[in-house]
């Protein structure tokens, strides 16, 4: 059974009430809770908030709201760790959990499916979607084995110049274990299985810029 956890609290910095601001004519959010909505393996779709708005938004497109997120994890220092066992202590009975930001509304159920089916059929404990890097900041690369199934290297010397084979977290898709995930508390380790996504849909909106690039990149995928 795989439990959607949609994070989605009120504060945001750059951009104001982010989780609500209009993308492609819908609340931000409601593009997550479409595409968990829409998957075939998710049996259920929660969005855990601080906020009475984003709740009743939230259970206006479908999703589950059955609870409202303490303040001491709803700041913008709060682990996303603490999120989700918080919302473990809440909600039992469910092998995995596939953790949905909603700064990620170009991932859709494909991308959730597929990534599902690589997760479960190779038993994994923790699961994430990665995209080729753009960058070149050799701290935040990632690089695989030749199979793609596990992390080979994390650490780049300044060098080193095979960005083809360079990958980044996009921070769209978590796929975890919840019995390994409540001892452990982490999304990434040696073993983490990678799951890459095309660059066109794996924009992390952080600020407008961001939010202009993905819309643009949606209108275009619908036209």
């Amino acid at each position: 059974k795989i439990l959607a956890i949609i994070p989605a609290r009120k504060g945001s910095k750059r951009i104001p009430n982010k989780n609500l601001k209009k993308f492609n004519g819908k609340p931000l959010i409601y593009w997550s809770i479409k595409a968990a909505h829409e998957s075939k393996y998710i049996d259920k779709v929660i969005v855990s908030t601080d906020s009475k708005l984003i709740r009743e938004i939230s259970i206006k497109h479908g999703s589950d709201v059955p609870f409202l997120r303490p303040k001491e994890i709803s700041t913008s220092t709060s682990k996303s760790s603490d999120v989700i066992i918080h919302a473990l202590n809440n909600i039992n009975g469910y092998d995995y959990i596939i953790y949905l930001q909603p700064t990620s509304p170009l991932r859709d159920k494909k991308d959730i499916d597929d990534s599902i089916k690589l997760g479960v059929n190779n038993n994994v404990k923790s699961l994430a979607s990665f995209s080729h890097s753009l960058h070149h900041d050799p701290n935040i690369i990632f690089e695989f084995d030749k199979n793609k199934k596990k992390i080979k290297k994390t650490n780049f010397s300044k060098s080193e110049n095979k960005r083809s084979s360079y990958y980044v977290l996009n921070g769209a898709i978590f796929l975890i274990k919840a019995s390994w995930f409540k001892d452990n508390k982490k999304f990434i380790y040696k073993g983490t299985f990678p799951f890459i996504m095309d660059q066109k849909k794996s924009v992390d909106i952080d600020n407008s810029y961001d939010f202009e690039i993905a819309e643009y990149l949606m209108k275009k995928h619908n036209t």
